[in-house]
């Protein structure tokens, strides 16, 4: 059964806007509403299509952009528009309800309004630190990031230019406070209906993101760059945490489906948001502490994440241990 699902099953009314599932069919029982996708460009200006690539039958055009557009011209500007409206219907309505709103960016190709590109200036973008292979590392470690060689400027092999590095190290940061600004909208919302109090928040990114460190660009590596994603949680009680509050312990994404089961059945909100049923269709198992990475072929590597180091071990025996850093909350 599907979070969505076993939300509908237990009396909530559940909507999708924007990218939630891959694919709009996906769990659609588990939708008391059509899924909503945006119909928006990918591109404002004709210079970003001029010379497209085609790609397994897509034609690609820059990976990044600055359009001289509203925030309402890409995709992720409607899912908002749309998400602020759900909101204010839903909260009209006797049911609880669950709203999970995908936004697209910060994904490719890293496209967002001017604005949010001026926040960032060019001679503030510098290439990062470790802008080449780690020492030791196998050649498995560093992938050819296929995903970005489809879309149009970036050579069929070998490194981009510092050029079309820096542009797109600072489109990617104008994508993040493109949707910085969408999420915050939403909040501002739940605020003016009054219902922020009564509202369980996960915020999640689905993986992390190379802007070229290591040479690295898009994702599929096991370094900390493409493993850590941020989550984070606001609900009426987290059993006593603290507002704030972080934890160092190891969380993976399947960890929400249980929490926000539990939650609903133990706050001290409204009757009718409670959970009669709030056990997920799974018996409890312990969390999973390795990370594996398989190509078509086979498995390529494997990632262990300990209070201690970080290992990343390599078919069919290299294997490369790391200290393991934070990230500040």
């Amino acid at each position: 059964t599907t979070l969505n699902a076993h939300f509908r099953a237990n009396g909530y009314h559940t909507v999708s806007l924007g990218k939630v599932f891959h694919s709009p069919a996906d769990s659609r029982d588990g939708w008391s509403e059509e899924p909503f996708r945006p119909s928006a460009p990918r591109y404002a200006k004709e210079e970003s299509m001029k010379n497209p690539k085609i790609s397994k039958g897509r034609k690609r055009g820059l990976p990044y952009e600055a359009g001289d557009v509203e925030d309402s011209f890409y995709g992720d500007g409607k899912t908002a528009d749309r998400a602020v409206a759900d909101l204010k219907r839903l909260a009209e309505n006797e049911k609880p309800f669950f709203l999970a709103v995908g936004f697209a960016k910060p994904h490719l190709p890293f496209a967002a309004p001017q604005k949010y590109w001026d926040l960032y200036p060019a001679n503030t973008i510098s290439l990062p630190d470790n802008y080449y292979p780690p020492k030791y590392a196998p050649k498995e470690a560093i992938h050819s990031f296929g995903e970005l060689r489809s879309y149009a400027g970036i050579p069929a092999k070998g490194p981009v230019s510092d050029e079309m590095a820096l542009n797109m190290i600072r489109g990617y940061r104008a994508c993040v406070s493109y949707t910085d600004r969408h999420i915050g909208r939403l909040l501002d919302t739940l605020n003016e209906l009054g219902i922020r109090d009564d509202t369980v928040i996960v915020l999640w990114g689905d993986h992390g993101w190379n802007l070229g460190e290591h040479t690295l660009w898009c994702k599929h590596c096991t370094f900390e760059t493409s493993m850590n994603a941020p989550l984070l949680i606001s609900a009426p009680t987290l059993n006593g945490s603290k507002s704030g509050s972080s934890s160092r312990s190891l969380a993976e994404f399947i960890d929400i489906y249980p929490t926000l089961c539990l939650i609903p059945s133990t706050w001290k909100g409204p009757a009718w948001c409670r959970f009669s049923n709030h056990r997920p269709p799974w018996s409890r198992r312990p969390p999973s502490d390795v990370f594996r990475m398989e190509t078509r072929s086979g498995p390529i590597a494997t990632a262990s994440p300990s209070t201690a180091t970080k290992r990343a071990r390599w078919s069919p025996g290299c294997c490369m241990t790391t200290a393991r850093t934070r990230t500040k909350t």
